[in-house]
């Protein structure tokens, strides 16, 4: 039996976020830091200190990637962890390092986007993003 894998969602889906992502990895390369690592930078800027949980929901990645990307942050001193109200709880931030690397790093992020807006073309991102939102939204758990 051959089964015809090119139309595939995920392997589609998947190819095209590994092309997307090494397209902005080249062009933020210059900061030393990967796209992923700025974006959990950029995520933990928006939220301000938070949990683990909500983090990962955020970002729709799971715990266990998401500790395994935070530990490299935090080895390098770019994001720390504290205890909440609940003392269970651990939260995550930024250190002043962190927002030093963040902001260092927005102007390479912003070029890239807007070379990624101009590959698409006028008009073309915000119906792609609301259909992927909308894709994101069916298939949810």
């Amino acid at each position: 039996m051959s089964t015809d894998v090119t139309t595939c969602g995920f392997m589609n889906i998947r190819r095209i976020a590994r092309l997307v992502g090494q397209f902005y990895d080249q062009r933020l390369a210059v900061s030393g830091h990967t796209t992923s690592q700025f974006i959990l930078l950029a995520a933990l800027e928006k939220m301000g200190p938070t949990a683990l949980t909500p983090l990962a929901d955020f970002l729709e990645m799971d715990r266990t990637t998401l500790t395994r990307n935070l530990k490299i942050l935090q080895t390098q001193g770019l994001v720390a962890t504290s205890k909440g109200d609940d003392a269970r709880v651990r939260l995550i931030s930024l250190t002043a390092d962190g927002e030093n690397i963040l902001e260092l790093t927005y102007p390479a992020w912003e070029a890239a986007h807007a070379a990624f807006l101009e590959r698409l073309g006028p008009g073309v991102w915000p119906h792609l993003l609301d259909q992927l939102n909308t894709l994101a939204d069916r298939i949810r758990p």
